[in-house]
């Protein structure tokens, strides 16, 4: 459940549908996290206005260049010792690194299907969408298992490579 404390509106899951091909790999140095992405029913239709708006997703073979800004916004942690609970709304801007500089930090191999963001919000915004503009390219999925690691780049799942064109 969400709770918007300035509008006093609230939004319950009806269902989620977990991707079909969602899969968990354990490596003995890294951990993938193919095809994850879920869709979400609510139980109403969100009041779009001020607080809220639709983006668009992009389209089946575009991707950011490296370098690229994307901008992520999420309720995560970006400062050691902030309470998550407390934490609120907000965007912050990242750079899209190449998987092979993006895997040497993490040591982890990056997919095609992902992608690497430095400089993003840390703990606490997987599913936050990445996007450039008003076009959406992908949702935070994971990144540098160290909590206290604030300044580890942060992966998203490209969302193209997971929808049906």
């Amino acid at each position: 459940m969400w709770k918007d404390h300035k509008q006093g509106s609230t939004y319950t899951a009806q269902s989620v549908q977990r991707h079909p091909k969602f899969t968990l790999v354990n490596g003995r140095v890294t951990t993938q996290f193919n095809y994850d992405v879920a869709l979400i029913r609510l139980n109403k239709p969100v009041r779009l206005g001020k607080q809220a708006s639709t983006i668009r997703l992009t389209s089946a073979k575009a991707r950011p260049a490296i370098g690229d800004k994307l901008k992520i916004a999420g309720f995560g942690i970006t400062d050691w010792g902030e309470d998550i609970q407390k934490a609120s709304l907000r965007m912050k801007r990242g750079q899209l690194l190449s998987r092979k500089e993006c895997g040497k930090k993490l040591l982890a191999t990056i997919t095609s299907q992902e992608f690497c963001v430095a400089n993003s919000p840390d703990n606490g915004v997987s599913g936050s969408p990445a996007f450039i503009g008003n076009i959406l390219y992908g949702i935070m999925s994971w990144g540098s298992t160290v909590f206290t690691d604030l300044a580890a780049p942060e992966i998203n799942s490209f969302i193209m490579a997971h929808v049906r064109t």
